[in-house]
């Protein structure tokens, strides 16, 4: 709830390395990263209130959050995994978070974000397999065998490590590389500072916490863009 925080977000998210090529288009994707955030935001809003706003209010919500999910589901299933994994992740974050209190003064799990967590991994599954589960297969195939053949290749000396900024006999100019560059070196110092304020902040909420966890990932998939295989994957992450 701060627009100061709101627009920090907005500004990273716009320097990504596939904002002007990818992201910025209308395509699935896109597309999808917009239904996820809206579902985000719907079950912040079923975390928060669900207590106190009347049974007409709370059918509104869940039958929001299944309609974004299963919208979710058919626009982009790498998309719906990622959502899938942060739900997941709030949800835990947020049973052990509880005090411990009497089985009869807490609160239902699914009065938590394990309600769309559990709706979208049962659309998930049904999409998977009814329509998705080749294609992820295969791409999560393809991926990962590329990603670590060159990775070992790296290691071993089997090949040599890409060449930053250079693909298909384009290269960028110095200025382009000098802003990567630094906006990678300006991540990678203020990711532990954020993770050391929300971990040691103790009204920190699950949520916080759990997306303070995605930025790890960020730092993992930069060694991807010292092979030849990996580069596209790290950029799309």
């Amino acid at each position: 709830r701060s627009s100061r925080a709101a627009g920090i977000g907005v500004a990273v998210y716009g320097c990504n390395p596939s904002f002007l090529y990818f992201n910025a288009q209308f395509a699935y994707e896109s597309m999808a990263l917009l239904i996820g955030l809206a579902l985000l935001l719907l079950t912040v809003r079923w975390s928060e209130t669900h207590d106190g706003v009347a049974q007409r209010g709370t059918r509104s919500l869940i039958a929001a959050m299944a309609l974004l999910v299963c919208t979710l589901t058919v626009t982009h299933h790498m998309t719906s995994y990622a959502v899938l994994a942060v739900l997941v992740a709030w949800a835990v974050l947020t049973e052990v978070g509880k005090p411990p209190l009497n089985a009869a003064n807490r609160d239902s799990l699914l009065e938590t974000p394990a309600l769309p967590a559990i709706m979208l991994g049962l659309a998930a599954s049904v999409w998977f397999a009814l329509a998705a589960g080749g294609g992820t297969v295969t791409e999560l195939g393809d991926v990962l065998t590329g990603a670590i053949r060159s990775a070992v290749d790296l290691v071993f000396g089997g090949s040599g490590p890409k060449r930053p900024f250079e693909a298909g006999g384009q290269s960028n100019t110095w200025l382009a590389r000098g802003i990567a560059v630094i906006s990678v070196l300006s991540l990678l110092l203020v990711i532990p500072l954020g993770l050391r304020s929300v971990w040691r902040r103790a009204a920190s909420d699950p949520l916080q916490r759990a997306l303070s966890l995605l930025a790890i990932l960020y730092v993992v998939t930069l060694g991807l863009r010292l092979t030849h295989n990996g580069t596209e994957t790290s950029q799309r992450a």
